[in-house]
């Protein structure tokens, strides 16, 4: 701001730097999947910050696989053995990171839908894919897969 009466300049640090929200929608899409780390866990989901000052959510319809849902052991968020805020049959915890996938996004809003479950899934097609292309068997079976990801561990 200027107030020339007054003789005063009023400056900003914060209108200096990039808005990081805008440099991270400038550079990821719905459909890519980015690291993150997980700040907290909610009943509803989990808040993962996925580059430095922003944030995104991870509802928990997103976190686990739905045939985990029927388990007797999954129970809400926060409740239960093991269950740091977490499902039973999820493998989300605070503090530690994960691969998710965009899902949604609301540039207005400043909000990121993340997928856990869908950045899993899209890795086992890739695992699943270079062992196809790896071998040169054209009738490589999920058990072969499943196979040679045990012995690389």
């Amino acid at each position: 701001g200027v107030e020339p009466q007054n003789r005063r300049l009023s400056l900003g640090i914060k209108q200096l730097q990039p808005d990081v929200w805008e440099s991270f929608f400038a550079t990821h899409r719905v459909g890519d999947v980015v690291h993150g780390k997980v700040l907290r866990t909610a009943q509803f989901g989990a808040f993962v910050e996925i580059a430095e000052g922003v944030e995104g959510l991870c509802h928990i319809s997103e976190i686990e696989d739905k045939r985990h849902k029927g388990d007797s052991a999954g129970k809400p968020f926060g409740h239960g053995p093991g269950g740091a805020g977490v499902k039973a049959g999820a493998q989300l915890e605070a503090g530690k990171e994960y691969d998710f996938k965009i899902i949604k996004v609301s540039r207005e809003q400043h909000k990121i839908g993340l997928s856990y479950r869908a950045a899993v899934k899209q890795a086992e097609r890739r695992d699943m894919d270079e062992y196809r292309s790896s071998k040169s068997s054209p009738t490589a079976t999920i058990g072969d897969a499943i196979l040679s990801k045990r012995e690389s561990l």
